[in-house]
């Protein structure tokens, strides 16, 4: 028995269903052609577990209609953009522990990703080259960066805020995507979306309260990153990650409200971008960073 529908951004449809005396989840392809990417998607989240992130249990896949559907455990908690927005500052340092010790690999093997980024700036290009100036120089600036610091590694693939549920002290990750190109890189790339222009906030949810915790945990991530082995170099690729990311959700925006606070926040990261280049050799930048992206950051989106 369908109980309601539940919000998703990927097109599928998700609904709470009751089966068997309990509730589920059931999500459903959104067309043919998506089918395969569901069923990846499905796998990810099977297979998906650490000792930080769970995910919903698959209970059953298969296909009705000739769409791809699986079904699984529905997690009744809260989203972590509504717990996190309260969340004790004491305890802002052990989930930045918590996170990047569960995301991030023991071993790390640089091999750079240049011409599979090269495809997906191009694509992107010939769907949204020319709609404005942000987006041009944005595509200018991804085509001369060098992506040497990449490591392939599993990844959620779509890791915001609106993507992990908080359920009686544990954290599970839903709507896992198929990524271009799978990597830790790309979920921390997904957290500074939140971390660094409010996406999971942009629907008036943003208050003082917010943006402080935001610097808190940004700053934190930022400062154990730069400890790294190529801790900077890994900085400004999460950087410019984060705005191949915010250019990939224009050819699915619906709204002029959306379309706004996209097109500012394109502009934020640019700067910070700029501000990194202008200030540092990669192979210089220390702790100072956090207070160099914070003046940036004071442009608020």
């Amino acid at each position: 028995m369908n109980v309601k529908k539940l919000v998703g951004h990927s097109g599928c449809k998700i609904e709470l269903v009751q089966k068997n005396n309990r509730l589920i989840v059931k999500k459903t392809s959104k067309s043919i052609d998506y089918n395969q990417r569901l069923f990846q998607q499905c796998l990810k989240q099977m297979r998906y577990a650490n000792e930080v992130f769970r995910s919903p249990k698959v209970l059953n896949w298969g296909y009705e209609d000739e769409l791809f559907v699986f079904e699984m455990e529905y997690i009744n908690g809260i989203s972590f953009y509504e717990y996190f927005r309260s969340l004790d500052l004491n305890l802002i340092a052990p989930i930045a522990k918590q996170f990047l010790e569960s995301l991030i690999p023991k071993e790390i093997i640089f091999c750079g990703c240049y011409y599979e980024m090269l495809s997906k700036i191009e694509s992107l290009n010939n769907q949204i080259g020319g709609v404005n100036e942000g987006i041009e120089k944005s595509i200018d600036v991804l085509r001369n960066f060098s992506w040497d610091m990449w490591s392939v590694s599993k990844c959620h693939g779509d890791l915001t805020f609106e993507n992990i549920i908080y359920d009686r002290d544990k954290f599970y990750l839903i709507d896992f995507l198929d990524s271009f190109a799978g990597s830790w890189i790309m979920d921390i790339a997904k957290i500074f979306q939140d971390l660094e222009v409010y996406w999971s906030y942009r629907n008036g949810l943003l208050d003082h309260n917010v943006k402080l915790r935001c610097h808190l945990l940004k700053n934190m991530i930022i400062n154990r990153i730069l400890m790294m082995e190529n801790g900077p170099g890994l900085v400004v690729t999460i950087y410019h990650l984060l705005l191949l990311n915010l250019l990939r959700i224009i050819p699915y925006i619906r709204t002029d409200e959306t379309e706004r606070f996209v097109n500012r926040s394109i502009e934020k990261v640019l700067l910070v971008i700029q501000q990194m280049v202008k200030e540092y050799d990669y192979g210089h930048l220390d702790n100072s960073l956090c207070g160099k992206i914070d003046k940036v950051s004071e442009y608020e989106t």
